[in-house]
């Protein structure tokens, strides 16, 4: 029998133009410790428009606990919750990340702890996307790019590099035998871990992007040879001169950022010293304060001599989502203030206790996408 009831594709076409758009969100405990440390303690939520997206969760912290991934039931602002998935593992110095597909339109989400004994839980839960977005240059975006192939021999000084203390590094210079168009810069050996050589990819207050405008974005491809000691890309608020600061250091466990001139500083990092100090991390302060409760986050795992593509992506809110070869591995609330500006920056760095030599990193390209300023 015929089919009569065909939908012609211009109706489907609006049906689909008229689905709501969810804006990416991460939120974190309502507590002001920022910390799930007691029995009915909950993050804010996060509103999911469409079936087949996903929220996902992401935990650490040390402690005896037992929390939940909850799904609002009803119509929303109900105020009814039902369990979906345990996002704990129970005990231990756990870092978790963890997802769930939704299976119905406009439902809101959020972590509830149901069981405690001791620690508190870090928790962030957000509906980003699990791969980066794209955002091409044009009326709502600027673009700066360089995958320095264009060089010959040195950085163009307009890149804010410099090295630092004992002067046996090599302060980012072009190795015109690498195909792509690559740089290499190395740490100098000092064993006081001072000896950093750092890059900017902008100038700071021509081109420097403002948090609150709106989207910003920078990724760079990098392979580091020698992980001994720091390796850091971030979005950061200083340029790399001769009296720049190492912005993190990572020991056991503990996050510390160097409040001397910078103030707000997005990164992904690895340093040998960490607890986990073969992972790259991401470490965040604002306005002098270090995101994720000053914990460790471990995410994936580095490689010597291979090449990995690190991505963060802001919004106008301060909130950043970390991605490694294409993949969200990280999100959190506010990490840096909304009133910061912002440029591209990397360094190499050996360690405080003198243990490693000199740091390697060779970088392909640096990215830098920024909201067009609002004045």
């Amino acid at each position: 029998m015929r089919n009569i009831f065909k939908i012609a594709p211009w109706a489907m076409l609006l049906a689909f133009l008229a689905m709501p758009v969810q804006a990416a969100v991460v939120v974190e405990s309502t507590e002001s410790d920022d910390v799930l440390d007691a029995v009915g303690e909950i993050t804010s939520s996060v509103r999911v428009a469409n079936r087949g997206d996903t929220v996902t969760v992401f935990l650490n912290g040390t402690y005896v606990a037992t929390a939940w991934l909850q799904r609002e039931r009803g119509s929303p602002g109900s105020g009814a919750w039902e369990n979906v998935k345990r996002v704990t593992n129970g005990t231990d110095n756990a870092t978790i990340q963890t997802s769930w597909v939704t299976r119905r339109d406009n439902t809101s989400w959020r972590v509830f702890m149901d069981a405690f004994t001791s620690g508190d839980i870090v928790a962030q839960v957000t509906n980003a996307s699990k791969v980066p977005t794209e955002y091409a240059e044009g009326r709502t975006y600027q673009r700066y790019f360089d995958d320095f192939f264009t060089n010959t021999s040195a950085v163009n000084a307009e890149y804010w590099i410099t090295a630092e203390n004992d002067g046996s590094g090599t302060v980012c210079v072009v190795t015109v035998t690498i195909q792509e168009g690559a740089i290499t810069c190395i740490s100098g050996t000092g064993e006081d871990g001072l000896d950093v050589v750092a890059l900017s990819f902008v100038d700071l207050t021509d081109d420097g992007a403002l948090v609150s405008d709106g989207v910003m974005v920078s990724e760079t491809r990098l392979q580091v040879t020698d992980f001994d000691g720091q390796v850091g890309f971030c979005l950061h608020d200083e340029e790399a001169t001769a009296s720049q600061l190492t912005p993190f250091d990572v020991d056991s466990n503990v996050v510390l950022f160097d409040t001397g001139n910078q103030a707000d500083s997005v990164c992904l990092m690895n340093q040998d010293e960490a607890t986990s100090g073969t992972t790259w991390q991401p470490v965040s302060a604002n306005t002098d304060v270090e995101g994720n409760n000053s914990d460790e986050y471990e995410t994936v795992t580095v490689v010597d001599a291979t090449y990995v593509i690190l991505r963060i992506e802001l919004d106008s809110s301060g909130d950043a989502y970390f991605y490694i070869d294409g993949v969200l591995v990280y999100a959190e609330n506010e990490v840096v203030a909304t009133t910061a500006r912002l440029i591209p920056f990397i360094w190499v760095n050996t360690t405080t206790d003198g243990s490693g030599g000199a740091v390697t990193v060779i970088i392909d390209y640096v990215d830098f996408i920024a909201a067009r300023p609002s004045a």
